[in-house]
């Protein structure tokens, strides 16, 4: 074995302090930071930085495989669209936050019977994006969709 064990624990203690400050520095609240200069925000829009998502018209288009006797939607708790026997295809505007990461919906309908029925929702966007999801149930349905 070479060299004195308090040799070695000082040079390690000396490795730990020296990246240590760095460390610190970067995983801090705040810390870490690249000034990429001043973001301008649109009229109506809420700049990206500032963690709120802006409000965003988008287009929700519900498509049954069955007549459904009622639907519900809601986003962020709060009830945006609710139908009594709704038709075999809806379309709703909707205003709602619309982060970078996408949107969840809360989603409850009813159909008579148990047999096997099915809801597609196609959202758009604004910008002209469009996204699908389908859901499959036997009798009422209650789920999340989410639209990344």
């Amino acid at each position: 074995m070479r060299g004195s064990p308090l040799v070695r624990a000082f040079w390690v203690w000396l490795a730990v302090v020296f990246l240590g400050w760095p460390l610190r520095s970067l995983t801090r609240p705040g810390g870490g930071k690249v000034e990429m200069g001043e973001e301008k925000a649109e009229p109506g829009r809420q700049s990206a930085s500032d963690g709120l998502s802006a409000i965003r018209h988008v287009e929700l288009e519900l498509s049954f495989s069955r007549p459904a006797e009622w639907i519900e939607v809601s986003h962020l708790g709060r009830t945006v669209w609710r139908k009594e026997k709704p038709g075999s295809r809806e379309v709703q505007g909707l205003e709602i936050p619309f982060p970078r990461e996408g949107v969840e919906f809360g989603v409850r309908v009813g159909w008579e019977g148990d047999s096997v029925s099915a809801v597609r929702f196609c959202l758009r966007t604004a910008e002209g994006e469009e996204m699908e999801r389908s859901l499959w149930a036997n009798g009422n349905l209650e789920a999340v969709v989410s639209f990344p």
